[in-house]
């Protein structure tokens, strides 16, 4: 009698979760068919920008393994005609700019391969250089997690005037920064030297 009744407990608990799942399913769903729209719509706003990086990704790729970094940077540099002259400051426009340009990279990313965050960094500064906003690719590494066979972790992000633009900033939050591609970390093929968080 006691299992059965266990059994009965069971079952009603279960039932009872069904009509949760299927609420956390549907909601779930509903927040991917937002951001897809979301997503769309900030293609339809930026058709230049995302046809650029996809140009962009896979040249800086073969550009960073053949010339690495400072040539490579500095050869955007000299691409880099700045469509607006007038100049941005770090005005909450420019950082919405900068934001909205960084996920267009991301999208763009997407079709190609090996996008890695260096390569990502180094077309949206040049978009954003492009639009007169001056940004800068920055550096930064972390200790990896328990199991991993690389101790330390690296990453590439775009900052315009301290404010991270190319991802969310929590997620650079952990990162101790990097100064200068000159040092011995930084290889000189234009990669990081070890493992990227992406």
């Amino acid at each position: 009698m006691a299992g059965q009744d266990r059994h009965e407990a069971g079952e009603h608990h279960l039932g009872s979760l069904v009509p949760t799942l299927i609420h956390d399913g549907r909601t779930q769903s509903t927040m991917m068919i937002a951001r897809v729209l979301r997503l769309l719509s900030l293609v339809k706003r930026h058709p230049a920008d995302l046809i650029r990086a996809l140009v962009l990704l896979p040249i800086v790729s073969v550009r960073l393994r053949r010339h690495g970094y400072s040539r490579t940077s500095r050869w955007l540099d000299d691409k880099t005609i700045p469509v607006a002259t007038a100049g941005w400051d770090a005005t909450n426009a420019a950082i919405d700019h900068a934001g909205r340009c960084g996920n267009v990279v991301r999208i763009a990313a997407i079709a190609i391969p090996d996008a890695t965050c260096l390569r990502k960094s180094l077309v949206q500064r040049q978009l954003l250089k492009r639009s007169g906003i001056p940004a800068v690719v920055r550096f930064g590494a972390m200790a990896a997690a328990g199991d991993d066979p690389d101790p330390m972790l690296f990453h590439a992000w775009v900052e315009v005037d301290g404010h991270v633009v190319s991802e969310p900033p929590e997620a650079v939050a952990s990162f101790v920064r990097l100064n200068g591609t000159d040092q011995p970390w930084f290889r000189g093929d234009g990669r990081l030297p070890g493992p990227t968080s992406g």
